[in-house]
Protein backbone atom coordinates (compact mmCIF):
# COMPACT_ATOMS: atom_id res chain seq x y z
CA UNK A 1 0.00 0.00 0.00
CA UNK A 2 0.96 3.63 -0.50
CA UNK A 3 1.73 4.73 3.04
CA UNK A 4 0.55 8.33 2.68
CA UNK A 5 -2.92 7.05 1.77
CA UNK A 6 -3.19 5.23 5.09
CA UNK A 7 -3.92 6.51 8.55
CA UNK A 8 -0.94 6.63 10.89
CA UNK A 9 -2.35 3.57 12.66
CA UNK A 10 -2.56 1.61 9.39
CA UNK A 11 0.96 2.70 8.44
CA UNK A 12 2.29 1.57 11.80
CA UNK A 13 0.58 -1.81 11.49
CA UNK A 14 2.02 -2.37 7.99
CA UNK A 15 5.54 -1.18 8.85
CA UNK A 16 5.79 -3.06 12.13
CA UNK A 17 4.16 -6.16 10.65
CA UNK A 18 6.72 -6.21 7.84
CA UNK A 19 9.59 -5.59 10.26
CA UNK A 20 8.41 -8.35 12.59
CA UNK A 21 7.97 -10.85 9.76
CA UNK A 22 11.46 -10.17 8.44
CA UNK A 23 12.87 -10.44 11.96
CA UNK A 24 11.19 -13.82 12.38
CA UNK A 25 12.37 -15.14 9.01
CA UNK A 26 15.91 -13.73 9.13
CA UNK A 27 16.63 -13.94 12.84
CA UNK A 28 17.51 -10.25 13.14
CA UNK A 29 15.52 -7.06 12.66
CA UNK A 30 16.03 -5.15 9.42
CA UNK A 31 17.95 -1.89 9.79
CA UNK A 32 16.71 -0.30 6.57
CA UNK A 33 13.34 0.24 4.92
CA UNK A 34 12.34 0.71 1.28
CA UNK A 35 9.43 3.10 0.81
CA UNK A 36 6.66 1.50 -1.28
CA UNK A 37 6.70 3.35 -4.62
CA UNK A 38 9.04 5.80 -2.89
CA UNK A 39 8.04 9.12 -4.41
CA UNK A 40 7.69 12.17 -2.17
CA UNK A 41 3.89 11.89 -2.24
CA UNK A 42 4.01 8.22 -1.21
CA UNK A 43 5.01 8.82 2.42
CA UNK A 44 4.39 11.56 4.94
CA UNK A 45 5.72 12.90 8.26
CA UNK A 46 3.83 10.18 10.16
CA UNK A 47 5.69 7.56 8.11
CA UNK A 48 9.05 9.03 9.10
CA UNK A 49 8.06 9.17 12.78
CA UNK A 50 6.96 5.52 12.70
CA UNK A 51 10.18 4.42 11.02
CA UNK A 52 12.27 6.27 13.57
CA UNK A 53 10.27 4.87 16.50
CA UNK A 54 10.51 1.37 15.01
CA UNK A 55 14.31 1.58 15.08
CA UNK A 56 15.11 1.81 11.38
CA UNK A 57 18.50 3.40 10.74
CA UNK A 58 17.70 4.45 7.17
CA UNK A 59 15.02 4.34 4.49
CA UNK A 60 15.30 4.58 0.70
CA UNK A 61 12.99 6.52 -1.54
CA UNK A 62 12.90 6.38 -5.33
CA UNK A 63 13.73 10.07 -5.57
CA UNK A 64 16.72 10.52 -7.86
CA UNK A 65 19.93 12.11 -6.70
CA UNK A 66 22.98 11.79 -4.52
CA UNK A 67 22.99 11.97 -0.74
CA UNK A 68 25.30 14.64 0.64
CA UNK A 69 26.76 14.46 4.13
CA UNK A 70 24.00 15.28 6.57
CA UNK A 71 21.24 13.95 4.28
CA UNK A 72 18.09 12.79 6.02
CA UNK A 73 18.73 9.08 6.58
CA UNK A 74 15.03 8.20 6.45
CA UNK A 75 14.66 9.84 3.01
CA UNK A 76 17.70 8.61 1.09
CA UNK A 77 17.75 9.23 -2.64
CA UNK A 78 18.88 6.76 -5.31
CA UNK A 79 21.17 6.88 -8.28
CA UNK A 80 20.22 4.97 -11.41
CA UNK A 81 23.24 3.13 -12.75
CA UNK A 82 22.07 2.91 -16.35
CA UNK A 83 24.73 2.68 -19.05
CA UNK A 84 27.06 5.42 -17.81
CA UNK A 85 30.79 4.71 -18.10
CA UNK A 86 32.35 3.55 -14.84
CA UNK A 87 34.19 6.84 -14.31
CA UNK A 88 30.87 8.72 -14.52
CA UNK A 89 29.24 6.43 -11.98
CA UNK A 90 32.22 6.98 -9.66
CA UNK A 91 31.91 10.77 -10.08
CA UNK A 92 28.18 10.63 -9.37
CA UNK A 93 28.67 8.46 -6.28
CA UNK A 94 31.31 10.91 -5.04
CA UNK A 95 28.84 13.77 -5.51
CA UNK A 96 30.99 15.44 -8.17
CA UNK A 97 28.31 15.31 -10.88
CA UNK A 98 24.62 15.86 -10.22
CA UNK A 99 21.66 14.97 -12.41
CA UNK A 100 21.47 18.48 -13.91
CA UNK A 101 25.06 18.34 -15.17
CA UNK A 102 24.75 14.70 -16.26
CA UNK A 103 21.97 15.56 -18.73
CA UNK A 104 24.35 17.81 -20.66
CA UNK A 105 27.01 15.14 -21.14
CA UNK A 106 27.20 13.16 -24.40
CA UNK A 107 26.90 9.66 -22.89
Amino acid sequence: PILSRQTPEEQEADILGSRDRLTEELGAPPQTFAMPNGGRADYDPATLEILQSAGFAAACTTRRGANAPGAELLELRRLGVGSDPLFMLAARLAGLVDEGIRRWLPF
